[in-house]
């Protein structure tokens, strides 16, 4: 039987700013998450990179430690550390460290995110055009096999731009925009500050006010429309030289707030979760086609991504596909077994369970439920979990895989007789429907 027993506690200050605590006795670390509503989502072709240039901006240094070689060294004299993370909806700002530590940490966070010195962009600019350009090729052609997916996937919506954004977008980019994204962006309603570990709440919670009354007061960020039904039709191949091509399988999903977001999860680990299941049986264990074999499934507040990639020699590829489409007509021509479900279920929940161990798990959580209120807390996550039926789970793989919204991309060197051959099974599985 799991132990619930932290407290979790959640209180919005004057100012509009979200704080939620969760105290766990007997761990061993702490951890903090400053979670701002703001992101790729957000922006059009034009701002698309801002947010993720501004993430990189605020480790700049501050008014009370002027460069970074000071704002980091005055978080790991302290034992801890911080990252910076730009996704599609949300930049998170997150720092590991020792309990007996936590205030010290929350002055230097509260100090990072409320005095930032937007110092050394050209600098920055930089370092994000060489992470831009591991997305392309010599010509300035996207290679990187997420962005093509996702612009496919999502056509014309902001959540098929790419995080960093394009390289011609963060030449442009001047002070005046980093500074005006922030004051926009960054103010207390847009902003849930998540604190999890062994630590005192009563303290901290007394403490956070003072630190923090100086973050403006403004709204939280608006969710922006839901993406169309359309998917881009076909198969899209990018050249790239290597040994190996990438496949991808793309497919929308519901969201975060639909009632098939828990069948959808459990879909996923019937189809890959661990060695026994069947992405990692048919393509590795019993074929030997590809090394590097997965699927991930990515969730957004009103939609979703599920991705089954593999990575092998060019001639590999077709086979593949062949054992990835075997295993989804076989999916979907009866409902799983009890026992197969069980196990799935009894993984989810083992998972979820073991968040309560990880400081930087809790908050990551507890962080994202404030946007999107899919679970309030971890026995609910598990009764989702343990509710899910046969029949929901058949429900899950007709709307995902048999619906007509999925995409192939493959990049590598692929000769066009086999890019014919993929783009011949692809489009007969879409036509197929249910088999």
């Amino acid at each position: 039987m799991a132990d619930w027993s932290y407290d979790c506690r959640r209180v919005v200050l004057e100012n509009g700013l979200t704080i939620v605590l969760l105290e766990r006795p007997g761990l061993h670390n702490a951890a903090i998450a400053a979670c701002v509503k703001t992101g790729s989502r957000g922006e059009t072709p034009q701002t698309n990179g801002l947010s993720h240039f501004l993430e990189h901006m605020m480790f700049r240094g501050t008014q009370r430690y002027p460069t970074p070689f000071e704002l980091n060294c005055a978080f790991e004299s302290i034992g801890a550390s911080v990252n910076g993370a730009t996704t599609p909806e949300l930049t998170e700002y997150t720092v590991s460290l020792p309990p007996d530590q936590l205030e010290s940490a929350l002055s230097l966070l509260a100090d990072m995110l409320l005095s930032p010195r937007f110092s050394g962009l050209e600098t920055e600019r930089r370092i994000i055009i060489e992470e831009i350009l591991e997305e392309v090729d010599e010509a300035g052609r996207p290679v990187d096999i997420d962005i093509l997916s996702r612009g496919r996937l999502w056509p014309g919506h902001p959540l098929g731009l790419s995080v960093s954004g394009p390289a011609e977008n963060v030449s442009r980019f001047a002070l005046p925009d980093v500074e005006g994204h922030y004051l926009g962006q960054y103010v207390a309603g847009n902003t849930v500050l998540c604190i999890a570990g062994s630590v005192n709440g009563d303290r901290f919670l007394g403490r956070i006010p003072g630190l923090f009354r100086n973050m403006a007061a403004g709204p939280r960020a608006a969710d922006g429309p839901s993406p169309s039904p359309s998917v881009e039709s076909g198969c899209r191949h990018a050249r790239r030289p290597g040994s190996q091509t990438q496949l991808r399988l793309a497919f929308r999903t519901p969201g975060l707030e639909d009632s098939l977001r828990c069948p959808v999860e459990l879909m996923l680990r019937l189809i890959d979760d661990g060695m026994s299941t069947p992405l990692h049986r048919r393509v590795f264990e019993d074929t030997g086609l590809a090394y590097n074999v997965g699927a991930d499934l990515e969730l957004y507040r009103d939609t979703g991504a599920l991705n089954i990639d593999a990575v092998a020699s060019h001639n590999n590829i077709s086979a593949i596909l062949d054992e990835i489409i075997t295993i989804l007509t076989d999916l979907a021509a009866a409902p799983p077994d009890r026992s197969a479900l069980d196990k799935a279920k009894n993984r989810a929940i083992w998972d979820t369970q073991s968040i309560q161990d990880y400081p930087g798990s809790l908050t990551a959580f507890f962080g994202a439920q404030e946007f999107c209120r899919e679970a309030s807390s971890l026995q609910e996550r598990c009764d989702q979990i343990t509710a899910v039926q046969p029949a929901d789970i058949s429900a899950a793989v007709q709307q995902v895989f048999f619906s007509g919204k999925g995409v192939l991309t493959t990049v590598g060197l692929l000769n066009r007789r086999q890019q014919a051959t993929l783009e011949m099974k692809w489009e007969a599985f879409l036509r197929g429907g249910t088999p």
